[in-house]
């Protein structure tokens, strides 16, 4: 069998590496040892689907497997439905860490983006990645499969899904693994808006759709309805936001007292820096959140020159060019805000004091 990369729905797969893969996972069938699947902290729709989607096709497979996520999914992912097997999100604190085979963290590299997980996967006989993110060191470990160009995990593990049916002739992609694949993609590209889009990212979609993904339904759950509390707190945002740069940056801060207040959850200020992207002439947009006192977190999105990435790594954090955040350790809001402020004007080469009213 050729070792080669092959090209799967305008992707790359890695042969020697999936085959191993699947070597590995195939000693596990019907023992009771498990893989335990590990989405990245605070982890999102693509993170999740990829762990829940893999799991399903570890099912299939006969093999057990536990996604271990340091947060309740539900507000990600309870709109999705599917039966329990796939949904089979445990608390971590009561995982049989003996019975841990092979770790596979999704959409995340280890390390850091681990969070409080990082000692079980690290415990595990053997570590496995598969990411599409850009290393912040270079890889070496063989047991990694990293593609930079894919849009997001799902779309890699889609290919996988198909892929490994050469070795599991039972497998198939059925409309539960379909619709939380297709989930991940949506997240990923924005709806196939973002600008890491490709041609890939669109047959990866029309794979999904003929075997079962419903895409209006995801939209509708994922962007288009919206609670009380989230119009509310973008209202708030929307109308004191700070304008940089002669319009080309836009920056809000949303205190702890603000989120009380509002009654709201760090999710229902999901997507905020992407409509703030959204507005004519801006370039970069940044959401900070106060986590707790002096402690602050951002997302940030940008268009494809990759200032959002570059913003993150200032600040010790990370992603993807155009989709990246981070946390920061500062004094009060203000402090935090000035100080973001600073980094961004200088990150696209502006004046601080040509902020608009």
């Amino acid at each position: 069998m050729s070792q080669e990369p092959e090209n799967i729905l305008g992707g790359k797969i890695c042969r020697v590496t999936l085959d191993l893969l699947a070597e590995r996972v195939a000693a596990l069938a019907d023992t009771d040892r498990e893989v335990f699947l590990y989405p990245h902290i605070r982890a999102d729709a693509d993170a999740l689907g990829a762990c829940l989607a893999m799991q399903e096709i570890l099912r299939q497979i006969g093999v057990r497997s536990r996604v271990v996520a340091e947060e309740s999914p539900e507000e990600v992912i309870g709109f999705v439905n599917t039966d329990a097997a796939v949904m089979g999100v445990f608390g971590y604190d009561e995982f049989p860490l003996e019975r841990q085979a092979m770790a596979i963290a999704l959409d995340n590299s280890g390390g850091s983006r681990l969070g409080r997980r990082l000692s079980m996967y690290d415990s595990a006989p053997e570590q496995w990645v598969i990411d599409h993110h850009i290393p912040d060191q270079p890889d070496e470990s063989p047991h990694i499969w990293r593609d930079t160009a894919a849009a997001a995990c799902c779309e890699m593990l889609t290919r996988l899904g198909i892929y490994w049916h050469e070795h599991f002739p039972q497998l198939q992609i059925n409309e539960d693994c379909a619709n939380l694949l297709m989930m991940g993609l949506l997240t990923d590209t924005g709806r196939f808006l973002y600008a890491n889009t490709t041609s890939g990212s669109f047959m990866t979609a029309a794979y999904l759709v003929e075997h079962g993904a419903h895409v209006a339904d995801l939209n509708l759950y994922m962007y288009d309805a919206l609670t009380e509390i989230q119009m509310r707190l973008r209202g708030l945002v929307f109308q004191r936001v700070s304008s940089l740069c002669g319009g080309r940056i836009m920056i809000d801060l949303v205190t702890c007292g603000e989120m009380r207040e509002y009654k709201a959850s760090e999710d229902d200020l999901s997507g905020v820096a992407s409509e703030l992207r959204r507005v004519s002439g801006v370039e970069l947009a940044v959401i900070l959140r106060e986590v707790e006192p002096g402690k602050y977190r951002a997302s940030v999105r940008s268009d494809d020159g990759g200032a959002a990435r570059r913003l993150a790594l200032r600040f010790d954090g990370g992603g993807h060019a155009a989709a990246a955040g981070f946390t920061l350790q500062a004094g009060s809001p203000q402090d935090c805000l000035e100080q973001v402020k600073a980094a961004a004007t200088e990150e696209m080469s502006c004046a601080p004091e040509r902020e608009l009213p």
